[in-house]
């Protein structure tokens, strides 16, 4: 998302207020200033939302060059984080022939299946493996042989080129022989397929921007093509998108959900897709980057979901692409080190308490972005993932917070169970008290932290009486397992 300069200081203003509305009461200002323990208040019988077996992911961007993905190392940390999903979505649609990433055969305008089978193979590998991560393939665009149609604005200026609507019988083909491939030739069993990556820029904002109209009317009849005609291959699969980047257009996400809300048999939008990244500024500070963290996914999930309320089209919203710079271009070491880790965590706890059932951070090996370095090193990110596939699935999220606004909370309780979690976030630059209530009857709660100290999860056990006041470490992810 890029700001103007008054727009930021406006909504830093408003971050600003609505975290101290969050986490700071008049009744409990003298005692934080006091330095008696930060208060964590759980409210185990107010559950928000719920888990499921594919809340916590990650995208494969650097898997789909195969030799990466190939590559005992990366299987091993993959294993070792263990994601409920993996979204691959990078360039599927470019020749195969000059992009290693590519699957299309631009020679025969069809799908490259010697390409696709070595993606299957990857995938067999990982199974044997032990990988049992959930595969989401996301055709992002259109292949380059499509025809396209110009956007012009009212002098005449090109602002866009969409997908021309003579080709939309075609791609729907071509659409539909991707799902065949992979699901009756390959037998992978995909049931989540997204359709398109951040097209809301040629469809809503480069022409919105250009002086042109919008597009995402046509943008809703393409999905909705699209989506039929992969469901003709597979009727088991699930299709959603579109990845929207820009969630504060909601004008245009409104046209695009009016459109395919109609859609009832089959429904083509089974569920909603945004992306979001926070910064564009390496200079940006700390507390700048970690409240778009805690914000955005808020204010994102809210609009969604009104929406689609509106439309009576109460389907899941999935996180499925995040980070801190939108600026592939430009160095932000706060992705790779201790601080993107807390980025990730208070990014995720946003999402999921406001609704989102799934969560991916951008992406898994990547020199600038990755939970993996090129030689195959976890970064200390890739830890607050592991720690959150270790849980079971189907919690459910319980209402929790903090008297302090650097804590960042997050609760969750089994259905069935006495297991209870939770998560508590250091994002302040000091070593705090906290007081998580009292759990006398609980002799050996397990406590993993991940902090500045080492790029690894250390783990411990405590009583439960010592809970109302321990310690937690400054920028530090810390999991209280009870029972």
């Amino acid at each position: 998302m890029k700001f103007s300069y008054i727009h930021k200081c406006v909504c830093r203003f408003i971050i600003f207020c609505t975290l101290a509305s969050l986490f700071i009461s008049p009744l409990n200002i003298v005692s934080v200033i006091a330095g008696s323990p930060i208060i964590i208040s759980t409210d185990w019988s107010k559950v928000i939302s719920t888990t499921n077996s594919e809340s916590f992911g990650i995208n494969g961007q650097g898997a789909m060059v195969l030799d990466w993905g190939t590559n005992p190392q990366y299987i091993a940390n993959l294993k070792n984080i263990q994601p409920q999903f993996v979204r691959f979505h990078d360039s599927i649609q470019q020749d195969s022939s000059k992009n290693w990433r590519a699957w299309a055969n631009y020679q025969t305008k069809s799908w490259d299946k010697v390409k696709i089978r070595e993606f299957a193979n990857m995938i067999r590998k990982w199974r044997a493996n032990g990988v049992k991560s959930n595969i989401v393939i996301t055709l992002s665009s259109y292949p380059n042989w499509f025809k396209k149609k110009q956007i012009k604005n009212s002098q005449g200026v090109v602002v866009s080129e969409i997908l021309d609507p003579s080709e939309y019988t075609g791609f729907g083909n071509l659409a539909r022989d991707l799902v065949a491939i992979i699901n009756k030739e390959e037998n992978l069993n995909v049931t989540n397929f997204e359709i398109f990556n951040e097209f809301d820029y040629e469809y809503s904002i480069k022409p919105q921007d250009g002086g042109a109209p919008r597009q995402m009317q046509e943008l809703g009849r393409l999905y909705n093509h699209i989506s039929k005609s992969m469901k003709s291959a597979d009727n088991r699969i699930s299709t959603g998108g579109i990845s929207f980047a820009r969630t504060n257009r909601v004008e245009g996400i409104r046209e695009f959900i009016e459109t395919v809300a109609p859609e009832k048999n089959p429904r083509t939008l089974d569920y909603l897709s945004y992306h979001q990244y926070m910064s564009g500024n390496a200079a940006d500070s700390d507390t700048t980057i970690y409240n778009n963290a805690m914000m955005y996914p808020l204010w994102s999930s809210r609009d969604i979901k009104g929406l689609l309320d509106n439309n009576k089209l109460f389907i899941p919203i999935r996180f499925y692409e995040f980070n801190i710079s939108w600026s592939g271009d430009s160095v932000e070491p706060r992705m790779i080190n201790q601080k993107g880790a807390i980025f990730d965590a208070l990014a995720l706890v946003s999402a999921m308490k406001s609704g989102n059932i799934s969560v991916a951070p951008w992406t898994d090996l990547d020199p600038r972005y990755g939970k993996m370095s090129q030689n195959y090193q976890l970064r200390p990110s890739a830890f607050v993932w592991k720690m959150l596939n270790s849980l079971p699935a189907n919690l459910q999220i319980v209402n929790s917070k903090s008297t302090n606004p650097d804590i960042v909370t997050f609760a969750l309780k089994s259905p069935t169970t006495p297991k209870r979690y939770i998560f508590v976030i250091n994002h302040g630059g000091v070593t705090q008290n906290i007081n998580l209530g009292s759990f006398a009857g609980d002799a050996a709660i397990k406590i993993s932290v991940l902090d500045e100290s080492q790029n690894a999860i250390q783990t411990r056990t405590a009583n439960g009486s010592t809970l109302i006041n321990t310690s937690i470490a400054r920028n530090s992810v810390n999991l209280f397992e009870i029972r």
